[in-house]
């Protein structure tokens, strides 16, 4: 494509672009933490794509509701309906259009055979591939595996797990149909999302992706101390925080990328750059306390600028220097790509560059305004992942307890400010106080956050609110040798 053909079309990636750490690959839409864990479910170990699951599921709730399941279990058609309307029933948010699909929470597998997708038409988004990727980018290439086969075992409902889980497990598979043809659950290979990722060149640290990496063996090895349900609610917790801070990672390294490619026309590459200088700490992402949406909208912003100019820099590269097989997916081939630009700056034209980016974002404003396209997609997947489920219903306003973002007060336009939930402080405070054997600090568990993209310090508990949530949880006890005053209490440790 030539940058006249960019114009046409500004939004079209161009191949060496695609698939690299750079390409917010699955590019996120709505989400829940509910419909994330069950995309996980699907992504991990059932052979079926999110349009399937849309079928199958309006086919179940219609015959639910005139009880016409053919049930072959020790309990009765009527009985099952209320378990799946009551005991397993996500509650209905405000404004949500009419439920075409069951409401089910993700308690075990086979729940997410018939229910929460992104969507209830169509072919929704898989974010369980997100999930996927962030443990390709989290292990860097060298043990994406051994998370990928232990998250399966930790899924899996077997003979040694809850007893509520292993009833509700056996009920789904009691009432399937005959004619139906649903996949069985079993472990799928591990396939990576960004083949030809040289991670070895890489060598990259701090990043929202590497933290739940670290921090995954820790949940998991707390599901035989807990029940299912008190488990999936840690794991959720700690899912939502770590994919919207991956998607958070990687929209700020588009525009550093952009902004290192512009440099270069006029500088060489430093003789030092590694490639590191494009991920930035994720310590800047979620400010406790702060309102959600003025950081919603700068980081959603920088993504869009930085993806428009790096492909618009690739095709002015790629047509007037006649550069093929440009390489994004190491460190060494942007310093070459960036080598190239300084060297060809005689014949490539800078300022054409930046009038045609602007031309671009000014032709579309409601981009920027995060209110159409990829843009609004982005803010609403942080919004909804993050922020505390909302209900229609008075007595299940409580239902979701491991948010990051909740309303400050019951108003309609109310602000969204920063705030960890209780079930989500728990699975946080215990992943820090796994990740050594010595007693950890609030100055420790500060740090831990600001892996996730959560920016706090001990000097600010006081105000934001954290301080008071985690003494009210248990979560800490004062210690006058502790840095900060205090020390952390595992919650699961007895």
């Amino acid at each position: 494509m030539s940058v006249s053909e960019f114009k046409d079309e500004p939004f079209k990636d161009r191949a060496e672009y695609q698939r690299t750490l750079f390409h917010l690959y699955p590019a996120p839409e709505f989400a829940t933490g509910e419909v994330m864990t069950a995309a996980l479910y699907r992504a991990i170990g059932y052979r079926a794509s999110e349009s399937d699951v849309t079928a199958w599921g309006k086919d179940f709730k219609g015959r639910l509701e005139s009880e016409a399941i053919p049930y072959s279990g020790k309990i009765t058609p009527s009985t099952w309906k209320r378990i799946i309307s009551v005991g397993l029933a996500s509650p209905r948010q405000p404004g949500q259009q009419r439920q075409l699909l069951p409401s089910i929470t993700p308690l075990v597998p086979e729940a997410c055979l018939y229910s929460n997708t992104a969507r209830q038409q169509g072919n929704p988004w898989n974010p369980g591939n997100l999930v996927l990727s962030m443990l390709e980018c989290g292990s860097q290439g060298s043990h994406e595996k051994v998370c990928w086969d232990s998250l399966f075992r930790a899924l899996s409902t077997g003979d040694n797990q809850d007893p509520w889980a292993r009833f509700v497990s056996e009920c789904f598979k009691n009432c399937v149909h005959p004619d139906d043809k649903l996949p069985g659950w079993e472990q799928k290979p591990f396939v990576p999302i960004m083949p030809g990722i040289r991670w070895a060149e890489w060598r990259i640290s701090g990043s929202p992706s590497e933290a739940l990496v670290r921090a995954l063996p820790g949940v998991l090895s707390l599901k035989p101390k807990l029940t299912r349900r008190q488990w999936i609610s840690l794991f959720e917790a700690l899912l939502r925080i770590s994919c919207a801070s991956h998607v958070a990672w990687i929209c700020k390294a588009n525009l550093e990328l952009w902004e290192f490619l512009v440099n270069c026309f006029e500088e060489p590459p430093s003789q030092h750059w590694d490639g590191k200088q494009l991920f930035k700490s994720s310590d800047t992402y979620w400010p406790y306390g702060e309102r959600i949406d003025p950081l919603i909208h700068s980081i959603t912003r920088d993504y869009i600028t930085g993806r428009l100019g790096v492909n618009l820099v690739l095709h002015h590269v790629s047509e007037t220097l006649g550069m093929e097989n440009i390489d994004l997916k190491s460190p060494t081939g942007i310093k070459n790509l960036g080598q190239a630009i300084y060297d060809g700056r005689e014949k490539l034209d800078l300022r054409m560059v930046r009038d045609v980016h602007d031309e671009a974002l000014e032709r579309n404003p409601r981009l920027l305004e995060c209110t159409h396209g990829i843009t609004s997609n982005v803010k609403y997947f942080f919004r909804y992942t993050l922020g505390q489920r909302q209900s229609v219903a008075e007595d299940e306003l409580n239902y979701d307890q491991g948010y990051w973002v909740k309303k400050t007060g019951p108003q309609r336009n109310a602000s969204w400010v920063v705030s960890g939930g209780p079930v989500a402080l728990m699975a946080m405070v215990s992943s820090c106080c796994n990740t050594h054997r010595a007693s950890r600090t609030v100055e420790d568990f500060c740090r831990f956050l600001n892996q996730f993209g959560v920016t706090t310090r001990a000097s600010d508990l006081a105000w934001n609110g954290l301080g008071n949530s985690m003494r009210r949880l248990g979560l800490v006890i004062d210690s006058p040798d502790a840095e900060g005053g205090m020390i952390l209490i595992d919650p699961f440790t007895a």
